[in-house]
């Protein structure tokens, strides 16, 4: 079995602690990327608020992301997704639809709940 490096080491701490990260400063991209590839959505996309100048470098990263959609998922493996196409902007705009479908849900079905409880009420 070989041994680690004290990069990997260090690398594997960062991906085990990425709700802890916050300011990159100077780190080379190159350096984060391993860890980084572990972030959820919602730790990437803090990440990369604190440090805006590694969104260019993170545009791969958001591809398995995108990819938890399913009809995205099936446009990428049928080839119809372009190579220029910025992953993290369509994961934003997939995931604010999907909040706002999830509250339009959720205000159907407390209005529908007080309809109910008002009828119970005559």
């Amino acid at each position: 079995m070989p041994t680690k490096s004290l990069v990997e080491i260090c690398q594997g701490i960062i991906g085990k602690h990425l709700d802890a990260l916050y300011e990159l400063g100077d780190t080379p991209f190159r350096l984060m990327e391993a860890p980084l590839k572990r972030a959820t959505a919602q730790q990437l996309y803090r990440i990369e608020k604190c440090n805006p100048h590694i969104t260019e470098e993170t545009q791969d990263l958001w591809i398995p992301h995108c990819l938890s959609f399913r009809d995205i998922r099936i446009a990428y493996e049928a080839g119809n997704v372009s190579h220029d196409t910025n992953w993290r902007e369509m994961y934003l705009d997939r995931h604010e639809e999907n909040q706002r479908k999830r509250q339009l849900i959720g205000a159907k079905i407390k209005s529908h709940y007080n309809q109910i409880q008002n009828e119970k009420e005559f």
